[in-house]
Parts: structure tokens; sequence; C-alpha cells
């Protein structure tokens, strides 16, 4: 029956150990080009769902496959690293449209779940991790390999799709025939084959806005209302970056059919309006042409409510009050 072995098992990226060889010593492995096994590499698909300003985390799986050249027994040294045209000064970046010229997230690749030991390309060969495997016979080696992806903390870009650039995997490996050796790590990385395949990771950066608080408007005590009486309030929201937003207040729990304001002290009705200028000019309510709104900038972002009690006939004292919702549209 074919045997297939794996060494350093449970750890496909535990680093090879390299086997000094005394003089005088004869070495039964093999290695030819013209014999060598033909390895491939699936594609990557990583997809980190939605993502905010917190870490975030997802992994994947990919599959190398080798066929021997023959019927013996081959040993194989596998080396896994990440490339793309837009990875450089050991960063990779997620984007939102044109690549360089639009918003990115910043991520990267790992070969253990710790997220310590980046993927990274086959240029920085010193970083570079390598197993070795072995079979027997004519059976195939398939190898599943887990890739572990970390998007930063602490970024703030717009709301959005964002998808990795060029993105590959690139396969480097060598295999013995026969023997007990496996190809050296420096041999697999200087002239080993490579196989590649193509990648692709992907984020969706949550337009998650908060309604803060929203202070009580107050207009204090009075004997009458014999002149107008002002006063003002504060709604704090925050959203991500350039992601738009509305602001509306319903009519309140008093108002009449035609949308006049009225606070109430149990017995009897007080007149007000809320504005969202301090001139008084523009009533804010809740349909699109008086809701107030803007774009976020990832910051708390406040925005006064100013309200007016105008000159009116008081009929009993009291205590008045009314209730606005606030809504927070994104």
């Amino acid at each position: 029956m074919p045997i297939k072995k794996q060494t350093n098992p449970g750890n496909f990226f535990s680093s090879a150990s390299v086997l000094k060889i005394a003089f005088g010593l004869c070495i039964t492995g093999l290695y030819s080009n013209s014999n060598a096994a033909e390895c491939n590499i699936s594609s990557l698909s990583l997809d980190f769902g939605e993502v905010s300003t917190a870490a975030n985390f997802a992994s994947t799986t990919v599959t190398v496959t080798c066929n021997p050249p023959n019927n013996g027994k081959t040993n194989y040294t596998l080396c896994l690293s990440a490339d793309s045209w837009a990875y450089a000064n050991n960063s990779r970046y997620l984007y939102r449209g044109i690549p360089l010229l639009s918003d990115s997230l910043r991520y990267d690749l790992f070969y253990d779940p710790a997220r310590e030991n980046k993927i990274k390309s086959k240029s920085e060969t010193s970083s570079l991790q390598c197993s070795n495997f072995t079979v027997t016979g004519n059976e195939k080696l398939t190898v599943p390999i887990q890739v572990y992806g970390l998007v930063y903390s602490g970024q703030q870009p717009a709301m959005g799709q964002y998808n990795s650039s060029t993105l590959s995997l690139e396969l480097l490996y060598a295999s013995y025939k026969g023997g007990s050796l496996y190809p050296d790590r420096n041999e697999v990385l200087t002239s080993g084959t490579i196989a590649s395949s193509s990648g692709l990771v992907t984020a969706y950066y949550e337009n998650s806005c908060v309604l803060h608080n929203a202070t009580d408007l107050v207009f204090g005590s009075f004997d009458n209302l014999n002149t107008d009486k002002t006063s003002s309030a504060q709604i704090s929201l925050q959203c991500p970056n350039r992601t738009a937003w509305k602001v509306s207040l319903n009519q309140g729990k008093y108002a009449l059919g035609n949308g006049q304001r009225r606070m109430w002290n149990g017995q009897d009705y007080i007149n007000y309006e809320l504005y969202s200028d301090p001139g008084l000019s523009r009533v804010w309510g809740a349909d699109s042409n008086s809701m107030v709104q803007s774009s976020g900038t990832n910051q708390i972002q406040t925005i006064a409510v100013y309200g007016k009690v105008p000159k009116q006939n008081v009929q009993s004292a009291g205590d008045y009050q009314d209730t606005i919702t606030v809504t927070l549209t994104y």
C-alpha cells in the first residue's frame, strides 16, 4: 500500500532543518528537472466580511497538490510566498477603487494563527517558511495550508467594498526521488520550480454611524410669554469618513395636524418650534427638505438644535414638556 509521510506534523511551515553531509557519504537522493515532480497550488479566496476600526481577522485554506515523477519514493521541500505589484515597503493594501489612487485598507497574510509570521514575497527569502513531505508509490501529495489574515486596527477609510489587487500565491518547490534527503531550503528558494495561483482578499468597511447623545432643550422659567423665548440643544453623532448622513426630528407627542409642535403641562398647551439655524428661519423636521445632512469625518460631530417659544397667551402655570425623536439615517 502506498505510504504518505508528512514531516513536521501539524505545522506545515515549520522551518526545515539543514542536513550536513560528511565527506565520503554516498548520497542516494537524486534531483533532476526532467524527472521533477509537478506541483500546483489552488487560488486564494479570503473574505473579512464587514470590518471596522477594530482589528479584524479571517482565515482560509489553500491546497497544494504534487504528482510524483515515478512510482518510487519522492521527497519534497515546499515554500509558500505571496506577491503583488502593489506590495511595497512590507505592506499590503485592499483598495476601494483604482489601486494607489483611492482609499485603502492595510492588511497582511500570515503563516500562523497568532499573526506573527508574515507571508512575504519570494524576493524576501530569509522570511519564507518551508516544510518537507514524503510520498511513496505513485500516490499524489495533497497538503492543505491554512492562511491567516489581519486587517489592522485604527484605520478610517471611506465606507465601501475593498479588494486586493493583482495578488498571487507562489509555491517554490523541489523534489528528490529516492533516498532520505530533502532538497535544501536555499536550493529551493534560488533554483526551485515556481507554481503560481491567483488570490483575492476582500473586506467591506461598514458605515456604522453612532448617535451618541441629544441634550435637553430647556427654555427656563417665566412669569408670562409676552416675548419670544429661545434656547438651544446639541446632537452628537459619529460616522466613518465621507459616509453621507441625515438627521431628522419628528413633530413630537402633541403636535397639531398642521405640524405645529406643542408642549403640554397635563392641562394646556404652549406652541414652540425647532430650527436648524441660529437665525430661526429653517424649521427642522422629518421630510427631505428640512432634515440636516452632511458626511462623516470619523470624528464626533455636533449639531445645534435651536428652539423658539413665540409670544402667546398662557392658560395655566406648570411644567410644559414634549418629547422629540431624533433619527440618524446613513
